[in-house]
């Protein structure tokens, strides 16, 4: 069962870094097994660009995010998706893309601590957004 699990969060690593490579066109591959060429690949100013764009609007017109575009390209009704696994995508996106680590493979121990607090903020925003609906 184990296995099973690490296949299947492996395969959704992969789908959210193809989604990510799709939104930011100009973000070269990279190859997860090459340490010197990750180190490389990290230092590029569009992997910096495309960190600090993740949770801005694409353009002037849409309030549509880097990140909530990225969501879309995974699943087809993000809005029936579970948090945790928009908690997942967030996460993966963040250490990926974050110039100031050397990390693009994602292992399930790295990236813990940054699901859980991702899960905490899209579990407050919902009981907030929830709370300001109810009053009007």
């Amino acid at each position: 069962m184990t296995e099973k699990l690490r296949a299947l969060r492996g395969a959704l690593c992969t789908k959210i870094k193809n989604a990510i490579h799709e939104v930011f066109t100009s973000l070269p591959s990279i190859d997860s097994t090459k340490t010197l060429e990750i180190l490389e690949w990290k230092k590029l100013p569009v992997v910096k660009e495309s960190f600090d764009k993740l949770f801005k609007p694409m353009n002037e017109d849409n309030t549509t995010t880097h990140m909530d575009y990225i969501i879309r390209k995974l699943w087809s009704d993000p809005e029936n998706d579970s948090n945790i696994q928009i908690a997942w995508a967030i996460s993966i996106a963040k250490i990926y893309l974050n110039p100031h680590n050397s990390i693009v493979r994602i292992e399930g121990n790295i990236a813990k601590e940054s699901i859980e607090k991702n899960l905490v903020s899209i579990l407050l925003s919902n009981e907030i957004l929830r709370k300001v609906l109810l009053n009007f």
